[in-house]
């Protein structure tokens, strides 16, 4: 994934947790031992079932469900 990718995932994060998206985003990155500024591709789909549990909290089962699909299928673009 190129950094202009990482960018919109960022500001997608933020978007769909404000003040707490861009933190979940960065310890779920440290957890997967990548860089949160240049994801790569193949690492997508793991990082979003990390992002689903970090988030269910703030968005519900279903919510964090959604931001799964949303991550996997690159819809932040």
């Amino acid at each position: 994934m190129s950094a202009e990718l990482s960018e919109n995932l960022i500001s997608f994060i933020q978007k769909k947790i404000p003040m707490m998206g861009e933190f979940i985003l960065k310890k779920q990155c440290s957890d997967l031992g990548i860089q949160f500024q240049n994801i790569p591709l193949e690492m997508l789909e793991p990082l979003a079932d990390k992002m689903a549990e970090a988030a269910e909290m703030f968005l519900g089962f279903e919510g964090s469900r959604e931001l799964k699909q949303e991550i996997i299928n690159q819809k932040f673009n």
